[in-house]
């Protein structure tokens, strides 16, 4: 195991309640083997692993949605029945049906998934055909002569079909022959007028696999015969009539006989399986890998999500969602940072300096003069930096100004002209010069 798997813990498992999405998929899963599978799935962290199996989610959801079903049939557990089969003589009539149904499943799966392959071999539209579950698909290998065999012969979880083989039918032709002529025989001892007076019931029973009727105790004598058993109470007993042992022994050999064919055909239907015991053990655990990618296209058919994940670790969706697959409830993160990175300090602290606010106010406002200078078309340049000397003003014409804004002194000798003003007070600054400049002729003349 490689050093991230190890890094992946049950306790982060188990954080992200990973449980509960195996508990969802195994839901979907369609056999024992995709089962187990499923609750021994693990999170991948190569990416070939991890796009392969995307791939195979991907196909399998596209093979569900053209055909509305799964080519995976159920089947029953044969996989520790396959593992002993070298050391047990022959199989139970249940335990070689349960492989004929296996077999089936292999071969129902091998024939709808393989055709895909021709197809896309030979289609040369555009449109994506499943290839991985196909190739996987070629993997199995269809035993249809041992199916066929098993399903001939075997009639039930416990009988053989008569036509198993030719002396299993005579035998039970016989047999039923020796069973008629038996009951005969009995049925007319225990409606005699004679003999049924000593009966407990007028009825015919078997013990030991012989045909015996009940016998009142006091009147054992009354009716000659074998005891093959007696009742709890010791009231009744089971006697073989003497008229019937002869027939009953020849059924007894045909029964004996019966068995001894059965374990035969037995014997030889556990030896057409045994040599392909491992391929066929194989064949059930790719059989549960493919049901396994089908479990996961279903399990995302909820919410229509499959995702491929590129080189640069960045997932890409390949369909659209709606929602999540698994939906799984979580709390708010509060004061916490999620993924955070190291940015150029001193770039940051460039742009915090030179556009952090003034320490005092510049006209009313709090600004950061040199970049709001530079930003306003030069309006401020007469602005560039903290003021030294604050001059409280009074503006006369104030309606002529629509708004009273440091940005609308100019840069140039006379300040304190306001622009939206500049007519009125400009007549104002020259007659105050006329003025000034009257005074200081007079005075100049008068010296």
């Amino acid at each position: 195991m490689s050093e991230r798997i190890k890094m992946i813990t049950d306790k982060v498992l188990k954080t992200l309640e990973y449980d509960k999405i195996l508990k969802k998929l195994h839901m979907h899963c369609g056999c024992c083997v995709s089962r187990e599978l499923a609750d021994e799935l693990r999170p991948k962290t190569e990416f070939d692993d991890v796009n392969a199996e995307l791939r195979l989610t991907s196909e399998a959801e596209t093979y569900f949605l053209r055909t509305g079903y799964s080519p995976i049939d159920d089947f029953p557990d044969i996989r520790s029945t396959l593992k002993r089969m070298n050391a047990a003589l022959y199989l139970s009539c249940e335990e070689l049906l349960n492989i004929a149904k296996a077999l089936k499943a292999v071969r129902v799966a091998r024939e709808q998934l393989t055709p895909l392959t021709a197809a896309n071999d030979g289609d040369n539209s555009t449109d994506e055909i499943p290839c991985a579950l196909a190739n996987l698909a070629c993997g199995l290998v269809a035993h249809k002569y041992i199916e066929d065999e098993l399903n001939r012969c075997i009639l039930s979880e416990d009988e053989l079909f008569d036509g198993a083989s030719p002396a299993l039918a005579r035998i039970r032709r016989n047999k039923r022959i020796a069973n008629e002529r038996v009951r005969e025989k009995l049925n007319s001892i225990i409606r005699s007028s004679t003999y049924s007076k000593y009966l407990q019931d007028p009825l015919i029973t078997i013990r030991n696999g012989r045909f015996v009727v009940p016998v009142k105790q006091e009147y054992r004598q009354q009716i000659p015969g074998l005891i093959h058993d007696q009742s709890g109470s010791g009231q009744t007993l089971f006697v073989e009539p003497a008229a019937v042992v002869e027939l009953g022994n020849e059924y007894k050999k045909l029964v004996i006989e019966e068995q001894a064919e059965i374990e035969r055909i037995l014997t030889e239907l556990t030896a057409l399986v045994k040599p392909s015991a491992n391929d066929i053990y194989t064949d059930l655990q790719t059989l549960g890998i493919i049901d396994l990618c089908f479990a996961k296209a279903n399990a995302v058919d909820d919410a229509c999500m499959v995702q491929l994940i590129g080189n640069d670790r960045v997932f890409r969706t390949e369909k659209s969602l709606e929602q999540t697959a698994v939906c799984i409830e979580a709390g708010g993160v509060q004061n916490a940072v999620i993924h955070a990175e190291k940015i150029c300090d001193f770039a940051f602290e460039l742009l915090v300096d030179l556009l952090s606010a003034a320490n005092e106010t510049y006209g009313g406002e709090t600004e950061a003069p040199l970049i709001i200078a530079c930003l306003c078309c030069c309006d401020n340049l007469g602005i560039v930096g903290k003021a030294e000397v604050v001059v409280c003003a009074h503006v006369e014409n104030a309606l002529c100004n629509g708004s009273v804004d440091a940005s609308l002194l100019r840069g140039c000798d006379y300040a304190f002209i306001l622009v939206g003003a500049r007519f009125f007070d400009g007549i104002k600054f020259a007659a105050k010069d006329f003025v000034c400049f009257f005074h200081f002729f007079t005075s100049e003349k008068s010296v």
